[in-house]
């Protein structure tokens, strides 16, 4: 009981020491974080449309491959946006790789619009400032240009838009989580990663209405849809045929490139290939490295919860439950895939958008202005002068895993540098 208490009141400590260096640090400093954060959404959007201009029009065989696995060779995984976007483009009357940079610039540039939506008028102090500042949020698009535009983007944009209409809303609808439900099918329909990240949809419902974990609403079919139609998919009695697919994407002058040495060739074909692939480049590291990798992207996420009691204010069991189930759903990607940076950015950008979302209102926040010691000063300055330099020294690469870890130490410097080369 001692030692419990001794906890707590460390705790306590450790939060007031960090909404005092926040309150130190914001006085001569926030007056930047709102057109520093501008600048860099910006940047990040023609950065993807450069890169998204670039990798169409090379014919990468990661992105194009995988938006335009198609169901020439029967009904397979992924295959439905390649038949979506055969048929837009032939009705649209231009050619495939138009339609795809046109359409994946849309989506990218969306999605960026949708993060500054959610920060107009909203308080931003410096451990939120730090989250943008962290190489597994958004800077992961300037790290690793070759996440731009693949299919997680309909993740967050069906994220953004769920948050959206629940906000005001005093419960879960049926009839809303009906039709996010028939949205669920589409997007796993063309892939299957949208299962593995739904369940943040039930997840949010929980701390929004300030529910008891495990606690049933109809917003339990969104994973359940996305569940459901990923077994369906499975149980097709049809392979993988890369040739078949290759064949039909060649005949929309698609070069035949885009077959060689990416989706369309990749070694593990089903589940149970990419674990024992996955398995095959273990060493004694790994567990080390996982570790270190699901711990250190969330530190900037952690600080901020901690100094602004996010989630309005719910209780500790809740946002427990959130975060462990949330990894328990997305613990088997790491066992059968070797995207291990991508999935935790995705995980990081889909934390940030709920975080964004609870954001106070300017109006709601006392601004506190008072006279500081120079010891108090030393850390209010200091502490998070350290931090932004720590998170400009590493960044994170999206794969490919080879038994070691997936850290590199340019920073967000060394990327900019590179940009500009």
């Amino acid at each position: 009981m001692p030692y419990f208490i001794s906890s707590l009141l460390f705790l306590k400590m450790f939060i007031a020491h960090l909404n005092l260096i926040a309150d130190i640090f914001d006085t001569k400093f926030s007056k930047f974080y709102m057109p520093l954060i501008g600048l860099f959404l910006l940047l990040l959007t023609l950065n993807s449309i450069y890169y998204t201009q670039f990798f169409v029009y090379s014919f990468n065989e990661w992105l194009v491959a995988d938006w335009l696995i198609n169901y020439s060779g029967g009904l397979v995984r992924r295959g439905l946006s390649g038949e979506l976007i055969f048929i837009l483009s032939n009705f649209l009357n231009i050619s495939v790789l138009d339609f795809l940079f046109f359409f994946l610039s849309f989506l990218q540039v969306l999605f960026f619009i949708c993060i500054f939506y959610l920060l107009i008028k909203k308080n931003i102090n410096f451990w939120l400032f730090l989250i943008f500042a962290s190489p597994s949020f958004l800077s992961f698009y300037l790290f690793d240009p070759s996440i731009i535009a693949r299919k997680e983007i309909l993740i967050y944009l069906s994220y953004f838009g769920w948050l959206m209409v629940l906000r005001k809303k005093s419960r879960v609808d049926l009839k809303l989580s009906i039709f996010f439900s028939i949205l669920a099918i589409f997007i796993t329909m063309l892939h299957e990663i949208f299962l593995f990240y739904s369940v943040i949809f039930y997840l949010v419902t929980i701390i929004l209405f300030d529910k008891q974990p495990f606690s049933i609403n109809p917003s339990i079919l969104v994973p359940l849809s996305s569940f459901i139609t990923v077994i369906s998919l499975m149980s097709v009695p049809t392979n993988f045929n890369s040739y078949e697919i290759c064949k039909k994407i060649i005949d929309y002058d698609v070069d035949p490139s885009v077959c060689i040495g990416g989706i369309l060739s990749w070694p593990a074909g089903g589940v149970i290939e990419g674990f024992f692939h996955n398995f095959s480049i273990y060493n004694y590291w790994t567990p080390f490295g996982f570790f270190i990798l699901l711990i250190l992207p969330l530190i900037p996420f952690f600080l901020f919860s901690l100094s602004n009691n996010i989630l309005t204010n719910r209780s500790f069991y809740q946002k427990i439950f959130f975060i462990i189930t949330q990894f328990l759903f997305i613990l088997p990607l790491f066992l059968v895939a070797t995207d291990w940076g991508r999935w935790v950015n995705i995980q990081s950008i889909l934390l940030g958008l709920t975080i964004l979302f609870f954001l106070q209102k300017k109006s709601k926040i006392e601004q506190r202005y008072t006279e500081f010691t120079f010891n108090e000063k030393l850390i209010g300055y200091g502490v998070p002068l350290s931090l932004l330099a720590f998170m400009s020294s590493w960044n994170l690469k999206h794969c490919c895993r080879d038994g070691n870890f997936l850290f590199e130490f340019n920073g967000l410097f060394g990327s900019l540098i590179s940009i500009i080369s």
